[in-house]
């Protein structure tokens, strides 16, 4: 399975006759459920206000979404895709989702003591941590 459509199968998205990568576009274009985006915070022990920070919006306007079961904006769709390539990269990685709900939940030195989840709000932050991951996986882990 290819990291794209291991992210669309953590997004409960289905894809058939194109590929994985055009499903992601078309998907992040029509933009997510905030349901969808809660569930996956459940899953990976995501707190809701760190979801908030990690889809790019705040506490109260993702309160307001869920009270009103929103879709997600194409930026904040976006962003929900970012997170979950991510997470199926370390489930990769670590061949076990809940070795890589435990890693991205821990702090790592690699990373300055801080955990991985909290360098996913921005695109250079999340390279860090793909970087990080794929040493892991290669080996040369530091």
């Amino acid at each position: 399975m290819t990291l794209s459509a291991a992210a669309l199968d953590i997004l409960g998205v289905e894809y058939g006759e194109i590929s994985p990568e055009q499903e992601i576009v078309r998907a992040i274009r029509q933009g997510f459920s905030i349901r969808l985006a809660s569930q996956i915070a459940t899953r990976f022990n995501i707190p809701e206000s760190k979801l908030a920070q990690l889809i790019g919006i705040t506490p109260r306007t993702l309160a307001r979404h869920k009270k009103g079961e929103k879709i997600l904006t194409q930026a904040t769709s976006d962003r929900l895709y970012r997170l979950a390539r991510v997470i199926a990269l370390a489930k990769e990685v670590f061949e076990s989702e809940a070795t890589a709900k435990d890693w991205l939940n821990r702090p790592n030195r690699a990373l300055g003591g801080t955990k991985p989840l909290e360098w996913l709000d921005t695109d250079a932050g999340v390279e860090q941590v793909v970087d990080l991951l794929n040493r892991i996986d290669y080996g040369v882990y530091s």
